[in-house]
């Protein structure tokens, strides 16, 4: 579901043609199979469209604060990515929680390595 509105954007965003139409493509196949939980969980699924929009812009901001060397700027872009990236992967969760997807995301920010 998270692909999707990843997907969305891209068909709307993107600046090359032939990426917008493969997104728009590859959303529709996916919204095909997914319409039931759309249906049963709208809420979140639009939560999550509009968390991965306002990052999506966050990026682009963070873009252009690194070409012109922002540090303030840079700073407090990088804390609302975080942030934003965390409530998405909340979203996600209860996602997969509310499915009963046995299925869950990992992520691992450290640089050490298990031992």
């Amino acid at each position: 579901m998270d692909r999707i509105t990843i997907l969305w954007l891209k068909s709307r965003r993107l600046r090359a043609e032939a990426g917008r139409l493969a997104a728009d493509m590859e959303a529709k196949e996916l919204e095909a199979i997914l319409a039931k939980a759309w249906i049963a969980m709208p809420d979140k699924m639009t939560r999550l469209s509009e968390v991965n929009t306002t990052l999506w812009e966050l990026e682009d901001a963070m873009r252009a604060a690194l070409s012109t060397g922002s540090d303030g700027d840079i700073a407090d872009l990088s804390r609302k990515i975080v942030e934003g990236n965390a409530e998405r992967a909340w979203i996600k969760a209860e996602i997969n929680r509310d499915t009963g997807s046995a299925f869950s995301e990992y992520k691992d920010y450290g640089t050490k390595t298990p031992d």
